[in-house]
């Protein structure tokens, strides 16, 4: 039995959100299942006989609590699966939808004249169901051409043809707004030339949109208008703004009569980066907790929800939580199936938390951490080495500041020098303002003979003008600001004083 305890004990913690509330309420509270289940993941016993011993009971009495730990674990597995394929029927949908879509036009292009009609009557249907307008017109289309070879076709026809042009132009709005979306996506927008212009064009675009809001039946235009509007208030600073447009679009989906676990889930989370802005920690921790409710385990959306949190944690300087975060994550299940840079994403993560503990002289469990080097730090984040902003930028200062803990100056200074050309020649034309401030700061290091005293006096200039700077936490690919630089600024002085 302790075989199976095991691999579910695993599974559950590393998969369930919340797992002990939920067993709690699953077992009504019983201590002792509650103990035994936290004993079992803690300890990893390999036999009953050690786990009797371990929660110091008999091995007839551990039996009992351990078919009824495993019956409660069971249930769990069952009600997670269970949401997981409730969350996956709108997009099931989408994908048989665009597969009947492109099956009518063939039968019809072979001519066959009853076999599109029916698929089109599914198809219609799979569209008004879901809010997806580009289906119905599609189903309009067939009906309509169907209707003229049957009696009374002209009515029916007619009847057809206006609601075929009504969702057409539904589709249409929602193409437009999916072509915005990408718009303000172009790395071309980010040029410090554009940057000033960049948000009276964003508003432009939001008022050829604004006229449909809530008023067409379309998801995706929902969902790519609200992430447009919110992010252009993020821009303006306004965070209050993008606050209450993410709390509308959740409120838009949460009406919804189909499963909205990825809207719901995405404008939960979305709201941490304001919520850090503002310093209102508190609310962005509910905030992301609830979209790890609407998140199926293991999603994407579970991970970034997820990373989220860890930013979150690392502002509020919460830096244990972190590194329950950083656990909870790279011992998932599902955490060897992301994408190599998904998962060197989350090494450079751990490398900062690793920093923000040495820096500041923090205790850290032992092997609570990978054991983060800078020999080999750059080899072990491949996939981001020709980046030249976001992830590469984060990657050289996290090497720079490992040396520094590794007492290797000499070698640092080779660094230092290496990161301020790089600051000059890619730094200057993106979103990198306080980027290329605090490689400024690192910079003072050799210059002041790596001196504490020297170093804060010549950095606090700089510090005043880094505060200044507006962050952009929302445009993680061109600025990717781990950890506060500020803080980051006081930890080297807190080093720099104890060694």
């Amino acid at each position: 039995m302790i075989k199976e305890l095991n691999d579910l004990a695993h599974f559950i913690k590393t998969s369930v959100w919340r797992d002990e509330a939920l067993l709690a309420f699953l077992c009504d509270d019983e201590t002792e299942i509650l103990q035994l289940y936290r004993t079992i993941w803690s300890k990893n016993l390999l036999t009953d006989e050690a786990a009797a011993r371990a929660t110091g009971s008999s091995l007839g009495i551990y039996k009992k609590q351990a078919r009824k730990l495993r019956q409660h674990l069971r249930e769990m597995i069952v009600f997670f699966n269970d949401e997981k394929a409730k969350a996956d029927a709108t997009l099931n949908n989408h994908v048989e939808g665009a597969v009947e879509a492109a099956l009518i036009n063939l039968l019809r292009a072979r001519g066959y004249r009853h076999a599109p009609l029916e698929i089109a009557k599914r198809l219609y249907r799979r569209g008004i169901d879901y809010d997806t307008p580009v289906f119905v017109a599609e189903a309009l289309r067939i009906l309509k051409e169907a209707a003229l070879g049957v009696d009374g076709g002209e009515n029916r026809f007619e009847s057809y043809s206006r609601r075929y042009w009504e969702y057409r132009g539904y589709a249409d709005t929602e193409e437009r707004a999916a072509d915005c979306f990408q718009w303000v996506r172009l790395p071309a927008l980010r040029k410090k030339d554009v940057r000033n212009t960049l948000p009276e064009l964003i508003r432009q675009r939001l008022e050829t949109l604004e006229p449909f809001r809530g008023k067409i039946p379309s998801a995706m235009f929902h969902l790519y208008y609200y992430t447009i509007r919110a992010n252009y208030r993020m821009e303006l600073c306004d965070h209050e703004g993008a606050l209450s447009c993410y709390d509308e679009a959740i409120d838009y989906f949460s009406a919804k009569r189909y499963p909205v676990a990825h809207p719901l889930a995405l404008f939960h989370y979305s709201k941490v980066p304001a919520c850090i802005l503002l310093e209102r920690f508190d609310e962005g921790e509910a905030a992301v907790l609830a979209g790890l409710d609407c998140a199926p385990e293991g999603s994407s959306d579970f991970f970034k929800a997820y990373e989220m949190y860890f930013y979150l944690a690392m502002y509020a300087g919460h830096y244990d939580r972190a590194v329950d975060i950083y656990h909870t994550v790279t011992f998932h299940k599902r955490f060897g199936n992301l994408r190599a840079p998904r998962r060197e994403a989350w090494h450079i993560l751990g490398a900062y938390l690793f920093l923000v503990f040495r820096l500041g002289n923090l205790f850290l469990p032992e092997k609570s951490l990978p054991a983060f080097k800078s020999n080999r730090f750059a080899n072990e984040t491949m996939a981001f080495t020709r980046d030249k902003e976001g992830m590469n930028v984060a990657i050289l200062i996290a090497h720079a500041l490992m040396q520094l803990v590794e007492g290797k100056t000499d070698l640092m200074l080779e660094r230092i020098q290496a990161l301020d050309k790089y600051r000059e020649r890619y730094l200057r034309d993106s979103d990198t303002d306080r980027s290329e401030m605090f490689i400024k700061i690192l910079t003072l290091l050799p210059k002041t003979n790596f001196d504490p005293a020297r170093f804060q006096k010549k950095a606090a200039p700089l510090l005043e003008a880094l505060a200044a700077l507006p962050r952009r936490l929302t445009n993680p690919a061109h600025e990717l600001e781990i950890v506060p630089y500020e803080t980051l600024a006081q930890g080297i002085t807190l080093w720099l004083k104890s060694n």
